[in-house]
């Protein structure tokens, strides 16, 4: 058995695994190098207002949402990917692991509709 994705956009994510992530308690974000480096390349510290920027992510905070889980062979959440809205036009998106790093960020306009979005990827939940 293997990995599998989920995304909202694709076919949805299964209850059970929205559940598990709601669990999730990262009291401190840890940023890699990577999501550090898109973050200043793409001028996300200057969008965010620094009461928004993300320092910790809680499942059950309304004001992210979940947007795609990948789950290991036993369905337990290991990466989400999540956006919150900052501001009027912008929503931060971050990709977190299971340990709390912070793998990548960009932004999108919350207009944005993923019509690129390639379903092909993702599994049924």
């Amino acid at each position: 058995m293997s990995n599998k994705l989920y995304n909202v956009g694709a076919y949805g994510i299964p209850q059970s695994v929205r559940l598990a992530v709601g669990d999730w308690r990262i009291d401190r974000l840890k940023w890699s190098k990577h999501a550090i480096q898109q973050a200043m390349i793409k001028g996300i510290r200057a969008m965010v207002s620094s009461d928004q920027y993300p320092h910790s992510f809680y499942g059950d905070d309304p004001r992210w949402s979940v947007v795609e889980v990948e789950t290991n062979e036993f369905g337990h959440p290991v990466k989400i990917v999540v956006r919150r809205k900052v501001g009027l036009q912008w929503t931060l998106v971050l990709v977190i692991d299971v340990e709390g790093i912070v793998r990548t960020c960009w932004v999108n306009l919350t207009t944005d509709n993923h019509r690129t979005l390639d379903k092909s990827k993702f599994n049924y939940p």
